[in-house]
């Protein structure tokens, strides 16, 4: 009973020291350490070890949470002192008392746990982050050469976050035993940068730098030439808001010479257009066209010229200026062939559809890929059928039907408008035989939902409110699998079970990721339940869809394990935070979820090529604009990785959106992925009564047109599932 008082009033303790955290500082306010795990996450772990009746399991739980909030004695004794009775997890253990040994300057100590770890857990995923601390503790003994030798090794392996701790480290190890490439090592780290926050991570080193090897980094980094590489790695890295105040800055120094200053203006132009300043980034792109010069060291200018014209809804500009660029390019080339498609969309953009028709009619020829020729000739049948000719669309639709249609995957495409087409003839019972067959090849996809209504009838709810599913009563499944104390294939499972018991839900799928499906075939189930329960929501798909497929294919509730799968595939991800934000800020949930489902899988720290971050792809800039309209300042690009950051910051955006475009959720999908501006063109383009079906279907991005139609798929399954 004592024992238990003491672990009550400890837990306590920690309770206290965790004040609620929004992961990121509202003005005023401490910024807590990064390192810190989420403090809701603390205090429900701390909330269940009445629960773990294993004193051992208990402890570990309680260690590591006293760990993450600083009690560094307190988290060694106790982690200390579970050990005899985790034997499972023995390697994290180790690798705990390491890192609390080097927080305390204790590295003899450190060093030992790490060689335990590494000799007897060679397969532990702790292993590179064993490397970590070793180099922390072999720098802390004055081994340095070592140290940056197994940083080395540690960066082969390490995420972007991990690898840039590394350089600091070795930046700082470097500095301490006199290597005369430290310098060199601070200039590549800060122009490689990517943003603010990173670049002052290297700020403190300066001093040591100069006083040590008589380098001046700071009178170097005042350079425009270096300002300008900095502002460039900024951009690399989509933090167009810090790019643009750092060039604005060097070219209003009037330092730059000639190439520079076209270069800086250029960067500045493509800044000023990811940031919705199309005025600005016009006015630069103008003045650099009329600069001798300037097309050799800003390519594509004319052709990104004439794509912000369009985003500013000035068409006859943006075209004019791409029948320019098609005057240049080489004749039946992929450039002309491009560049012809650009003017075709922005002619039916505008409703001028005859004169796209004969835009497309020139390139129907072309010497290009099955997908493009098919997209020529689906934009013909789409010009017909606008204009009224339904004979000719029928005519287009049929011949791409009998030819190039189902390599280019627009069957179902083609299939669902020939019905709609049939059905504007009057010739209702072959439109019903189209929807009929779109129905029975693809039953899943989106047309389906649409020909589903096209013989029904109008869905209760409208366009938002369609369900091909059996919808029948509401439940969460309560299915658990047979299999559910087989581990024996895989020490990852093992540990997998052992961190799901306790509610460390972030470790549990680390460790899923790293067991062996194929040995471990025939504990299947007990896999996708771990993975499921604790949050690796992505893993959870990806053995639904591989090893229980035909439970996708089967209706929702026709039993506990079918359901299951369906709430894997469609899961309520991170439902404690969303539910509050999107409550806050009068979001849909379900919408949420199915953006989220579209735009990460699931996955919290994916990075898309444009630079758009997590689960819902927040680009840094808006990430930073939703920040501060909830009071708070810019966020860390590496925060956005953070589920309860992100999903607070594009939930924002997506009630800003629907602020935007009210009572209109297919315009706030669209504007999601394209932009407000596009969007808002697209409804000023279309007739006031326009069906929404065709109003989609006359999306000019392709990637937008195909994404709507995505999370509308998703959200129908959604709404049918919850």
């Amino acid at each position: 009973m004592k024992r238990f008082l003491s672990f009550i009033s400890f837990a306590v303790c920690i309770s206290i020291a965790m004040l609620p955290d929004s992961s990121y500082a509202k003005k005023g306010e401490r910024q807590k350490p990064a390192g810190d795990r989420r403090v809701s996450e603390l205090l429900e772990q701390i909330s269940e070890l009445g629960k773990i009746s294993n004193r051992y399991e208990r402890d570990f739980l309680f260690g590591y949470s006293a760990m993450q909030v600083g009690k560094l004695k307190e988290a060694d004794a106790l982690i200390s002192g579970a050990m005899p009775g985790v034997e499972v997890v023995k390697d994290y253990a180790l690798y705990y008392r390491a890192v609390i040994a080097n927080a305390e300057k204790r590295f003899s100590e450190a060093q030992k746990f790490i060689e335990e770890l590494f000799e007897k857990h060679p397969s532990s995923v702790l292993y590179n982050q064993g490397r970590f601390e070793m180099a922390k503790a072999r720098s802390g003994l004055g081994f340095y050469e070592e140290a940056v030798r197994i940083l080395s090794e540690y960066k082969k392996r390490a995420d972007s976050q991990g690898a840039r701790e590394a350089d600091l480290m070795i930046l700082s190890v470097s500095i301490e035993m006199g290597d005369s490439s430290a310098p060199s090592l601070a200039r590549n780290m800060i122009l490689h940068s990517g943003g603010e926050v990173s670049l002052k991570e290297v700020l403190p080193y300066f001093d040591s730098i100069k006083k040590k090897f008589g380098v001046d980094i700071s009178q170097w980094m005042d350079g425009p030439s270096i300002q300008y590489q900095i502002a460039s790695s900024f951009g690399d890295m989509s933090q167009w808001d810090e790019a643009a105040v750092r060039l604005e800055k060097i070219i209003s120094s009037k330092k730059l010479d000639e190439e520079l200053n076209i270069k800086s203006k250029w960067l500045l132009a493509r800044a000023y257009r990811w940031l919705h300043r199309y005025d600005e980034s016009i006015a630069l792109m103008n003045e650099l066209i009329s600069t001798k010069g300037a097309l050799t060291y800003a390519p594509g200018l004319r052709s990104t010229l004439a794509m912000v014209y369009a985003k500013k809804d000035e068409y006859a500009k943006a075209i004019e200026i791409r029948y320019q660029l098609l005057e240049d390019a080489p004749p039946r080339s992929r450039m002309a062939f491009n560049i012809a498609f650009q003017i075709a969309y922005l002619l039916m953009d505008e409703g001028k559809y005859d004169e796209a028709l004969s835009v497309w009619r020139k390139i129907i020829n072309a010497h290009v890929g099955v997908k493009q020729k098919a997209m020529v000739e689906w934009n013909i049948a789409w010009c017909h059928y606008m204009l009224a000719q339904y004979d000719r669309a029928l005519s287009d639709l049929d011949h791409l039907m009998g030819t190039v249609a189902k390599k280019a995957k627009i069957h179902d495409r083609v299939l669902y408008w020939k019905g709609r087409t049939l059905e504007k003839m009057g010739r209702t019972e072959s439109s019903h035989a189209s929807y009929q067959e779109v129905i029975s090849k693809y039953p899943k996809g989106y047309y389906a939902f649409l020909a589903k209504k096209r013989l029904s009838g109008p869905a209760k709810g409208g366009f938002m409110g369609l369900s091909p599913l059996e919808k029948g009563k509401p439940h969460l499944s309560k299915w658990e699998p047979s299999d559910r104390d087989s581990f024996s294939c895989s020490d990852h499972l093992r540990k997998a079970d052992f961190f799901a018991r306790i509610g460390m839900n972030e470790n549990v799928a680390s460790e899923l990721s790293a067991v062996d499906l194929k040995q471990c075939s025939d504990s299947m189930e007990t896999v996708l339940w771990l993975a499921r329960k604790n949050s690796a929501y992505n893993l959870a798909i990806r053995i639904a869809k591989s090893h229980f497929k035909s439970a996708l294919d089967s209706p929702p509730n026709s039993s506990q394990l079918t359901r299951f799968i369906w709430e894997t595939d469609y899961p309520r991800a991170y439902e404690k935070t969303l539910f509050s934000a999107a409550s806050a800020d009068g979001v849909d949930e379900l919408l949420a979820w199915s953006i989220m489902k579209n735009e990460s899988a699931f996955r919290p720290a994916v990075i898309s090529p444009a630079g758009a971050v997590g689960l819902l792809q927040l680009m840094p800039s808006t990430a930073n604009r939703m920040a501060r309209s909830l009071g708070g300042d810019s966020v860390d690009r590496r925060d956005l990785a953070k589920p309860a950051v992100n999903i607070k910051l594009g939930v924002r955006y997506l009630s800003e959106l629907g602020r935007l475009f009210p009572n209109n959720p297919v315009a706030v999908i669209a504007s999601y992925n394209a932009g407000e501006e596009a969007v808002a063109r697209w409804i000023k383009n279309g007739s006031a009564n326009q069906d929404i079906e065709e109003w989609i279907e006359e999306i000019p991005y392709s990637e937008t047109n195909l994404y709507v139609k995505k999370v509308m798929t998703s959200y129908w399954n959604y709404k049918a599932l919850y």
